[in-house]
Parts: C-alpha cells; sequence; structure tokens
C-alpha cells in the first residue's frame, strides 16, 4: 500500500519565536509566523492532535516536520547554537512519541559555521533524524559561501539530505522588485507570490555555478514548488 510522505511540514517552538522577536528590526527580512492566534500560527504550534487529525483528513501517513521560516538562518551565531539545539532536542521528543507519524529535519545553525557541521551530524547521528533544512542565504550570506563547505562535506558523508527552503528575499530586493502596491499584495508578491521561489532557485543554481556540487558530488538537495522555477529553464542555464 502507499504510503503518503510530506517532507515540507512546519513546526514553530516558543525558544524559537523569542530569537525571532530579538533581530533588529534593520535585519527582520523575514515574515515569522507562529506568534498570533490566527489559524496559520495556532497550527504551526500544534504537533499533536489536531495536526495528526489533518493529517488522516487528508491521507497523510507521514509529516517530516521542520522549522519554519527563517528558521535560526538569520540569529546572532550564539542565539543560533543554542536555538537549534533546543529546537532540535524538542523535534525528537515529538518524533519519539508520535508513533511513526513524524519524522524531523534538522534546524542547523549556519550564522556559526564552526557548529553548523557538527549539530547536524548530531541530529542525524543521535537523534536519528532525515536530514536538514535551510531556509536560503544566511544573514547575507548565500548558500554557495566557503563557509559552509564543511556543513556540505559532512552532509554528503552522512547521505543526509538537505532541503532547501524559501525565505524571503532581502529588503533591497524587495524594495526594487516588489514593492509599491500596498502592503498586502507587496508581501504576497515578495513571498509565496513569486519572490520565495526565485530567491530559492538562486540560491540552488549559485550552489551550482559555483562548483559546491563538484566538489560534493554526492550532496543531496531537495528542492520543492516544481523545482523553484530552475526546471523550466534547465534548457538556458545548461549553457552557462
Amino acid at each position: 500500500m502507499t504510503r503518503i510522505v510530506a517532507i515540507e511540514e512546519h513546526f514553530v517552538v516558543p525558544e524559537v519565536l523569542a530569537a525571532w522577536s530579538r533581530i533588529p528590526a534593520g535585519r527582520h527580512d523575514s515574515d515569522t509566523g507562529g506568534a498570533g492566534n490566527d489559524p496559520l500560527s495556532q497550527r504551526l504550534r500544534d504537533v499533536g492532535d489536531r495536526r495528526l487529525a489533518e493529517m488522516d483528513d487528508q491521507g497523510v501517513d507521514v509529516q517530516v516536520l521542520s522549522l519554519n521560516s527563517p528558521g535560526v538562518q538569520n540569529l546572532a551565531p550564539a542565539d543560533a547554537v543554542a536555538v537549534a539545539r533546543d529546537a532540535n532536542d524538542g523535534l525528537a521528543d515529538i518524533v519519539r512519541g508520535s508513533s511513526g507519524r513524524f519524522q524531523a529535519f534538522a534546524a542547523v545553525p549556519t550564522p556559526n559555521a564552526a557548529a553548523a557541521p557538527e549539530e547536524l551530524e548530531r541530529a542525524v547521528a543521535d537523534l536519528g533524524f532525515r536530514g536538514a533544512l535551510l531556509n536560503g542565504r544566511t544573514g547575507t550570506a548565500n548558500m554557495d559561501a566557503p563557509q559552509f563547505d564543511d556543513l556540505y562535506a559532512t552532509a554528503e558523508r552522512l547521505q543526509a539530505p538537505l532541503y532547501l527552503h524559501p525565505q524571503t528575499p532581502s529588503a533591497p530586493v524587495r524594495d526594487a522588485y516588489y514593492s509599491g502596491f500596498g502592503d498586502q499584495v507587496d508581501f504576497s508578491f515578495a513571498n509565496f507570490g513569486i519572490g520565495w521561489h526565485y530567491e530559492t532557485g538562486v540560491q540552488l543554481l549559485r550552489l551550482i555555478f559555483s562548483g559546491v556540487l563538484d566538489r560534493y558530488p554526492n550532496l543531496q538537495l531537495i528542492v520543492g514548488h516544481w523545482g523553484e522555477l530552475v526546471l523550466f529553464f534547465l534548457e538556458r542555464t545548461a549553457m552557462m
């Protein structure tokens, strides 16, 4: 019998919400759902009966849980390490108590490039996670920045896939391309309308063009949303 496994299924915990609230206004580029009483925030905080009931209603057998965007990618280095570790420990408890209904992608503290591969190894080898989810760039550093090579080497060695998840484009990009239509349209345009997907597609192409995948040919990457637009332009990007 075919099992349906949903792999982009988010949750949030109080430690993450508290850390996001401490990000200075000038660096707070991403929407951070989960803090309010709106239906989406309530669902992000729930990893119990309500989530399981909705999975049953939609025919989903297993969810692979991960922190919602921007995860720990835009936190200060010390906060990123502590929050990622706490979130991963809490998520491991959730998975263990789920009777097989939940699996996990780790939060990886890329703001501290030395700690990131260590936490990935701990999450996969000790906690039994299936891989990790990265929310695109880390602050202003793109995913192909040299400081992340040890992370990619570790993921390759562990055979742990990395899910490339969308993050809101940076403020200058939003101002240049996605603004001028009113707050609601600007937000939608820059995020789920299309901005998320160009942003993530560019990060994927940077990993390819920079040689990351040549250095780590067995690195496993997962991208969603129809390949984050990259698939539709393969004929052109193949000429580069």
